[in-house]
């Protein structure tokens, strides 16, 4: 039922015990696309769990086990991200359109910029829609990725406990279990 309130270009993925864990297996469906890049890439201050060593790195632990780049949602962000794309050293570029830890939102205008960009560098975009989902991104959409005109290509839902759901698109998607 989840995966029906995505997009259909979304609905693949799979169920996982926790945030922590859904964030391991969209990063490892990343790996197996994009190495030899390595780098992860996070805008503002998404919370992404604090279960393992990826998901402490991209919710910002001050000593991160793998490399993670924290731009900040300002002014500067657009122009920073792309000098940062150009760098091709990117797995993926992390986004939580309403952020957990301080409520801030990164406006639907600047979200699609990120999404441009992305595209424009072939950098897959992935979204932790858990707290804007019951239309509290978006009163029309009942998730920041199901909004018509924002299409991220991976994501993550934390349903509580140990629920988690992680979509991607079928480019992304992996079929043999990520273990």
């Amino acid at each position: 039922r989840v995966f029906g309130l995505l997009p259909a270009r979304l609905r693949h993925g799979y169920s996982a015990s926790g945030m922590s864990e859904c964030v391991d297996k969209l990063v490892k469906t990343l790996w197996l696309r994009r190495k030899p890049r390595n780098r992860l890439l996070r805008i503002g201050a998404p919370f992404f769990g604090h279960g393992s060593f990826l998901s402490r790195s991209l919710s910002g632990d001050p000593d991160p086990l793998f490399p993670c780049t924290r731009l900040e949602n300002d002014d500067q962000c657009l122009s920073r991200l792309k000098l940062e794309l150009a760098k091709d050293d990117v797995l993926g570029v992390f986004v939580e359109p309403l952020q957990w830890t301080n409520g801030e939102r990164i406006d639907l205008q600047r979200l699609k910029l990120i999404q441009a960009y992305c595209r424009d560098y072939e950098t897959p975009l992935v979204t932790n829609d858990s707290t804007g989902m019951f239309h509290r991104y978006d009163r029309d959409s009942f998730l920041p990725s199901a909004i018509d005109s924002f299409l991220p290509d991976a994501g993550l839902l934390f349903l509580g406990g140990q629920m988690a759901v992680c979509f991607m698109s079928e480019e992304l998607f992996e079929e043999t279990p990520l273990m």
